[in-house]
């Protein structure tokens, strides 16, 4: 790297360039602004250190010309006490900070190590813009990883058949949006998109809400109505949480399905539908058809393409695309005309993080931290407690271990190490024990004999 020092004061001149040196710069020195910028134009110094206040050029206009040669550069103005105020107006034109003569050299080295970070953390920050290219997304599912690319692919193949396609993946991590890529790339984009959270509408009433109902069907039908279905004519219909819908209520589904035809509630008469059904569920399907809560028939309908998405703890990776595109959807909540920015650890903090709630509980924590962000820079103090300590993993506190004996202290470690594994094990494979334990290499019985001795809980904590 190179370093330029414009200075019409010979001490100036002749003491910083040892000390840049030791930053591993190469050092240039000119007494005339004029010269000095001469210099920028054909070589563009990394670095810049200029006087503010010299007879042939002031450092502003300096500052100026610079910045027309060479945006990039980082710009730091050496000022007396005399011109803080100038010095703050530079700033404002873009230098990176200033120091105020005379200075003490570790005071030198501090701003110069400083101003080299902000511009490396503006430099990640370009880059992952610039990764949030078409290369990275599909619609407004974001994500580079192996993983999401394979669905991408799949996504690109399904789209634009009439196939039914099963959606599978733990809260959070983005199963509409999958829906409705797949909708936005079919043949019947343009047409309406019409989702429902099965989950969302007491059982009693999903077969009206879905088929709708004939006049004098119940109490208080007191016209005919149409139902969800019909709202999708000609487009796509989406069913989160499909294994949750009642019994009964599969069985009629499957008709439509199968014939595309449905009767209203208190109806005779069989009504034709044009739509193209997608379905998601955070359960595991095939266990669901398993435990008799979701018909095996309706399973293999609507499994004609399957798609796994996988938890975002599984796909790492992707973190800095999404904080990048979820910090630029925040812009607006910060009331300033600067985007926000994140420092590295405080990103690798967020990357170090288990998300149980997947997509969303990133988004959610974006959203905070994006507002609360002092100068709209995210830093690592402002990230929650639960997050930054999730970046120890195994790792942990052995201050304790001044007053145990080794035999104890590795007992103790032991004991946290075995805990935090079983833990999120349980987590990652959704409290399915006997799945937990194969892939721990232990058999079922240890498994749970670890569980009660840790107070581990029921595999229903675990569940999604």
């Amino acid at each position: 790297m190179t370093a330029l020092i414009i200075d019409d004061d010979p001490i100036i001149i002749n003491t910083i360039p040892d000390l840049l040196e030791l930053l591993d710069f190469e050092t240039v020195a000119f007494k005339n602004p004029l010269e000095g910028l001469k210099y920028v134009e054909t070589n563009r110094p990394e670095l810049i250190l200029c006087d503010l206040s010299m007879p042939q050029m002031s450092g502003l206009d300096v500052l100026q010309k610079a910045k027309e040669f060479h945006p990039d550069a980082i710009f730091i103005v050496m000022t007396g006490f005399a011109s803080i105020e100038s010095a703050v107006n530079a700033m404002r034109m873009g230098a990176a900070d200033y120091i105020q003569k005379p200075f003490t050299v570790d005071h030198l080295r501090l701003i110069i190590k400083r101003a080299l970070n902000e511009k490396q953390l503006r430099q990640e920050n370009r880059e992952l813009k610039a990764q949030l290219t078409d290369r990275y997304k599909f619609d407004k599912v974001i994500g580079k990883s192996q993983a999401m690319q394979k669905i991408f692919s799949q996504i690109e193949k399904v789209a634009p058949t009439n196939a039914s396609v099963l959606i599978h993946g733990e809260s959070g991590t983005g199963k509409e949006m999958i829906a409705r890529a797949i909708h936005t790339y079919s043949l019947r984009k343009g047409k309406p998109f019409v989702g429902v959270d099965c989950v969302a509408i007491p059982s009693h009433l999903l077969e009206s809400e879905l088929f709708g109902y004939e006049k004098g069907a119940f109490t208080g039908a007191n016209n005919r109505r149409s139902g969800l279905f019909e709202s999708a004519e000609n487009g796509t219909f989406f069913m989160d949480e499909v294994t949750e819908i009642d019994y009964d209520v599969q069985a009629k589904l499957l008709r439509v399905l199968q014939e595309r035809q449905f009767r209203r509630v208190g109806g005779r008469e069989l009504t034709n539908i044009d739509i193209r059904i997608l379905a998601a569920t955070k359960r595991d399907p095939l266990k669901a058809v398993h435990d008799r809560i979701f018909r095996e028939d309706l399973y293999y309908r609507l499994n004609v393409i399957p798609i796994e998405l996988p938890p975002l703890r599984e796909r790492k990776e992707d973190i800095p695309l999404l904080v990048q595109h979820f910090m630029k959807g925040s812009s607006a909540l910060t009331n300033s005309d600067e985007p926000v920015r994140i420092e590295s650890d405080a990103l690798n903090a967020l990357i170090g993080y288990e998300w149980p709630g997947n997509i969303r509980e990133l988004k959610n924590i974006i959203e905070r931290l994006c507002i609360m962000a002092s100068d709209n820079c995210i830093v690592l103090e402002d990230i929650p407690h639960e997050i930054r300590g999730s970046q120890t993993n195994f790792s942990i506190d052995f201050t304790w271990g001044e007053e145990l004996s080794f035999k104890d202290a590795k007992d103790k470690w032991i004991e946290h190490f075995e805990k935090d594994f079983l833990s999120k094990a349980l987590r990652k494979h959704s409290g399915n024990i006997s799945k937990a334990a194969e892939k721990c290499g232990v058999n079922r019985r240890t498994f749970h004999r670890l569980m009660s001795k840790y107070e581990l809980g029921s595999f229903r904590d675990y569940r999604n």
